[in-house]
């Protein structure tokens, strides 16, 4: 069985990678993110931990989105745009600089990390947050809080 990730799958132009915040640091939700204004989130620190910066172009925007793997380890995910090869780069380095995995969607079937650990997608959790939905006014608000994905709405066969 896959799983579905519509809207965070990899593109000629964009990639998703996700990573690993260590237990006992702040829980991103609609308050603490992985990216932040005063390069204070867990991605900033992982993309500023190597120099020189390789990135030529492009940026990285989080997603929003949570991997839960089955030994209970919270992956973020994030995306990064255009200088593909040297953002991949930047953000593996920074991250083996800090030891923090990072895991990546293989097949929309099994969540790869970076330390050659695999499980299968349908074996994980999902959640999401800063997600924008409609209210019953028609008015479009930003849900804040995490909230934990059904798998059978991301299953495909």
């Amino acid at each position: 069985m896959r799983i579905n990730f519509e809207g965070i799958r990899d593109t000629e132009s964009r990639a998703y990678l996700f990573a690993e915040v260590p237990s006992g640091a702040a829980v991103p939700d609609g308050k603490n993110d992985i990216l932040r204004r005063n390069r204070s989130g867990l991605l900033d620190k992982i993309i500023d931990a190597h120099r020189p910066f390789l990135p030529q172009t492009g940026a990285v925007l989080n997603s929003n989105f949570i991997i839960i793997t089955p030994t209970n380890n919270f992956f973020y995910g994030f995306s990064y745009n255009k200088d593909l090869i040297g953002w991949s780069q930047q953000i593996e380095k920074g991250a083996r600089l800090l030891n923090v995995r990072t895991g990546r969607i293989v097949d929309e079937e099994y969540f790869l990390m970076s330390d050659g650990t695999r499980f299968r997608l349908s074996d994980c959790e999902f959640e999401r947050y800063n997600f924008k939905f409609k209210d019953k006014d028609g008015k479009w608000k930003t849900h804040k809080e995490r909230e934990r994905i059904k798998k059978e709405s991301l299953q495909t066969e």
